[in-house]
């Protein structure tokens, strides 16, 4: 179900405005060509044929791309999601739960905090754009267990909401946080 959603946002991103150009550019050339041969009713005949040939040219262009565009990324991402998370226990107390996150995105190139966004319990940082990417937020949130040590979780997602392709930006992000509190600051990674 969820392939078919992707497939069909796909379709309707590159159709409607191909589509939509497509019918006025050929409704405004068949009303015009109509005119000039003096058909009985020839500029209406012209412009409606126009709308539905632009109609008919912005479908064909939508399935066209969407089936190179959708199998292209589905084949190399494997249907990946945008967003990934990560979780990990923790045994000192709150703040140097939050300054161990401040270390471990100093790991990822191109990231700063955002103090706007961030409290004592959840820090927030964006990374810069790419070609890649419109640019990322890395969440990290510091709750308190039964057992009294720190759960840190980490998720990083597309700024932008409606995105739906993602080229591996946010596996990345989470798996350089993951390598670095794991190999280098010894945290063990639960699973939630």
């Amino acid at each position: 179900m969820k392939i078919a959603r992707f497939l069909l946002k796909l379709f309707v991103i590159f159709s409607l405005p191909f589509g939509i150009v497509a019918a006025l550019l050929l409704a405004l050339i068949g009303g015009l060509t109509g005119e000039v041969m003096g058909y009985g009713n020839g500029a209406v005949t012209g412009a409606l044929a126009g709308l539905f040939g632009g109609c008919f040219a912005g479908m064909a262009f939508g399935g066209l791309m969407t089936l190179l565009l959708g199998g292209v990324h589905l084949t190399q991402t494997r249907n990946t999601q945008v967003q990934h998370s990560a979780s990990f226990k923790f045994s000192g107390n709150g703040a140097d739960a939050r300054q161990l996150c401040q270390d471990a995105i100093s790991q990822v190139p191109g990231t700063a905090f955002d103090p706007d966004l961030s409290s004592d319990t959840v820090l927030v940082a964006t990374k810069e754009r790419t070609w890649k990417s419109w640019g990322d937020r890395i969440s990290f949130t510091i709750s308190t267990s039964e057992t009294g040590q720190q759960l840190i979780t980490v998720e990083s997602r597309p700024v932008m909401k409606a995105t739906m392709l993602d080229y591996g930006s946010n596996e990345e992000n989470v798996a350089i946080i993951t390598r670095y509190l794991v190999e280098k600051r010894g945290l063990t990674q639960v699973s939630l």
